[in-house]
């Protein structure tokens, strides 16, 4: 494809072997640029690089009166038609002009033999600026056009016929006024205006702002005066539009790499060949690589670069998705190799990868933090397996002992029962009041002492049981508690007032009803002498959790003993006032612990203690 000069060039060539009579283009100095076949023909000899004149010189045609027209032609008094002395064979006439900008562009020239009309350079200088490639137009000394070539009339969007006779203004009335005051200076002072660019709207675009670059001349009369003007008029939108591209992209790509410099992260640019084209400071600190050493540098070459599949899997991403991220293993400039975290994203031209933008991220050190924690981790549940096993070893152990125990104190226990009863039964009339009262407390101590070993072992299987935790109704749980415990209920008279609905908690149902029960057990034990026990319990929700609440008028706990109570064997009053072994709320601690709930105990207002359970609601989310 011709660029501009090459197709003004072969539009030149074509319109001059149109003319049959001998032509040439000079540049305004009249050096001959070009020659048609007519003319080579009858030189006969190099044409191009001379000037007109000395080819009129040289083909006997030359005199003082040709030069002095041709001086007075480039001041301004132009088309030339200059008559020739006649030698035998020589030219009769000398026509020239100049074909556009006569400052600027090229210049006609004709040299007829003896017989054509001396009107032809007209004609031929219609025919060219008709079908010219730029807008051209002529202007009388009222600025009003009186030739319009068939581009400019397509540039205006208005026809040839409609510009003729009318001014600027009035044919194109949207553009800029100072267009038609230039023209008007040019026309009143005889001197061309230097090209200027044109902004605005004509019918050819309706609402599309267009850019033309305008050149408008003198036209004047052999004796200097002007006789008008003429411009020419090159629509350069596009070009204008393409060069603002241009610039946005340079100020973009000059603001990338500002950026580049300044970013805290290694990156740089490689093109499709890996090769290295942008190196910012951070990977020259990183890399130990300066930005002189690794531009053109083939990038997985320079670093030693390993990949975690392989390069070609890494470069298909890249072309399949235009990224991929993931960990690289490098070689410093030292030597040493570093584990980076690196992101790499495509820029595409034509569908092509034209650069790949790489920015990497130093985790050396993590990755050998990792390494330690792993090993760690490894040694730890190591260690935890080992202690597992131990612990569960020593747990059966326990378990057996505890049985062991359990079996070989409660034997003699009963066996001391036993004897008691069968003294009181058959030989307390042998005994006296302190002798029968020493058996009585023989057998009082006998129970507790089982008791005790009874909830030791509950506090004991507690701990090591494997709890199901599931929906349990409270409702239910407090049915059995208070079927359990209906014997104590009437024979201490009390009164156990139970607050429905009783919502539905996420627990273990036999933990909950041996916790239930203990707290109800005190609340009806821990009374003043001569008081009948007054429970009551309700249940609140608290977001996710269920608190329910057991209410007592009993004796109370003072603010200091409120969380010893809960520790084993922790007692706050002597067997005699009130009996018990001091596990029963280490059991419910132990119990709502195992089952992710809690407990505790706070002063009733009127009286008495308000102890509490939480526990999750069920179907609440963990």
């Amino acid at each position: 494809m011709l660029s501009g000069p090459g197709r003004a060039a072969a539009w030149q060539d074509r319109q001059l072997a149109a003319i049959a009579s001998p032509a040439a283009l000079t540049d305004p100095q009249g050096l001959i640029l070009r020659v048609n076949a007519a003319l080579r023909e009858a030189v006969r000899g190099p044409v191009e690089g001379r000037f007109v004149l000395d080819l009129l010189d040289l083909h006997g045609s030359g005199s003082d009166a040709a030069r002095q027209c041709w001086a007075a032609a480039r001041a301004g008094a132009w088309p030339v038609q200059h008559p020739l002395p006649e030698p035998n064979g020589g030219w009769s006439r000398w026509e020239a002009g100049p074909v556009g900008d006569p400052h600027a562009g090229p210049w006609l020239h004709l040299f007829h033999r003896p017989g054509p009309e001396p009107g032809e350079l007209l004609r031929l200088y219609s025919a060219a600026f008709d079908h010219a490639p730029i807008g051209f137009g002529l202007f009388d000394d009222q600025a009003r056009y009186v030739y319009v070539n068939q581009k400019l009339a397509e540039l205006n969007g208005v026809p040839v016929a409609a510009h003729l006779g009318r001014t600027i203004g009035q044919v194109l009335p949207a553009l800029p006024p100072d267009v038609a005051e230039r023209l008007e200076a040019t026309i009143r002072t005889g001197e061309a205006v230097p090209p200027v660019e044109v902004s605005g709207e004509t019918p050819a675009a309706p609402g599309e702002r267009r850019t033309w670059l305008v050149r408008q001349y003198p036209l004047r009369r052999p004796d200097g005066q002007v006789l008008g003007a003429g411009g020419i008029a090159e629509d350069v939108t596009d070009a204008r539009r393409v060069q603002a591209e241009l610039a946005e992209q340079a100020r973009v790509l000059q603001a990338q790499a500002e950026l580049l410099t300044l970013a805290n992260e290694a990156v740089f640019v490689r093109g499709p060949d890996d090769r290295i084209t942008a190196w910012n400071e951070a990977a020259q600190q990183m890399y130990l690589y300066p930005e002189a050493a690794v531009l053109g540098q083939v990038s997985h070459q320079l670093l030693a670069t390993r990949f975690p599949e392989s390069q070609a899997a890494l470069d298909r991403a890249i072309r399949e998705q235009g990224f991929w991220e993931g960990e690289l293993t490098h070689k410093r400039g030292d030597g040493q190799e570093i584990v980076v975290l690196s992101r790499q994203a495509a820029q595409y031209e034509h569908g092509q990868v034209r650069a790949i933008l790489e920015v990497n991220w130093d985790i050396t050190p993590r990755k050998r933090a990792e390494a330690e924690l792993l090993q760690l981790n490894q040694t730890l549940e190591q260690r935890v397996a080992r202690r597992t096993a131990e612990l569960s070893q020593a747990n059966e152990e326990l378990e057996a002992f505890t049985y062991t125990v359990a079996h070989d104190l409660r034997a003699p226990l009963r066996s001391i029962n036993g004897y008691a009863d069968a003294v009181l039964e058959d030989h307390a009339a042998q005994l006296d009041a302190p002798g029968q009262e020493m058996l009585r407390r023989i057998e009082r101590n006998v129970h507790q002492m089982d008791q005790l070993i009874h909830d030791l072992l509950q506090y004991s299987h507690l701990s090591r049981l494997q709890l199901q935790l599931q929906p349990v109704a409270l409702s239910d749980v407090f049915a059995q508690a208070l079927q359990e415990l209906q014997d104590e209920v009437r024979r201490r008279a009390a009164q156990v007032q139970i607050e429905r609905p009783l919502p539905v908690v996420q627990g273990h149902l036999t933990t909950l009803r041996q916790v239930t029960i203990n707290l109800l057990g005190n609340a009806l034990k821990f009374v003043q002498p001569g008081m009948h026990p007054q429970v009551r319990v309700w249940a609140e929700q608290r977001g996710t959790q269920v608190r329910v609440w057991f209410e007592d008028n009993g004796i109370g706990v003072e603010p200091r003993h409120q969380q010893r109570i809960f520790r084993v064997f922790e007692r706050l009053h002597t067997l005699d006032a009130y009996p018990g072994t001091g596990v029963g709320l280490a059991i419910v601690r132990r119990g709502m612990e195992r089952m992710g709930g809690r407990c505790g105990v706070q002063a009733a207002p009127r009286g008495g203690s308000r102890f509490w359970i939480e526990l999750p609601v069920a179907g609440a989310p963990a």
